[in-house]
This record gives C-alpha cells, structure tokens and sequence, in this order.
C-alpha cells in the first residue's frame, strides 16, 4: 500500500489550521485587570481615567 505524502501534509495542515481556529472557543479570556472591553458609557470612563492618571487606549473604526 502506497501512501501518498501530499494527501498526509494536507490532512495534517487542515487538523493543524482547524486547531488553531478551535482553540479560542475553548478556553474563552475572561474580562479582568489588564484586558481591553468595549463600554457604554465611554465618556464617564475617559473622565475617569483621566482623574486617576491612567493610559487610555482609544481605538477608532469606520464602518462603510
């Protein structure tokens, strides 16, 4: 039985890419200390942040 080694590296790259796609949702980050999260209320977090000193990272998308 001949085995064909491009049918072995393609098998091999999709469970590798399916993988690397999967993961994520199985172990999902949790919000806390030192993760980025969207608000609400972005103008009372800026006032804030600005009253305590903190780095605010602001993140600017269009939608088109």
């Amino acid at each position: 039985m001949k085995v064909n080694i491009r049918i072995i590296i393609l098998v091999l790259v999709v469970l590798a890419v399916g993988v690397i796609f999967v993961i994520p949702y199985l172990n999902p980050a949790q919000e806390g200390e030192g993760q980025f999260a969207t608000t609400p209320d972005p103008a009372g977090k800026f006032a804030g942040a600005a009253e305590a000193g903190k780095p605010i990272f602001l993140e600017f998308y269009g939608v088109t």
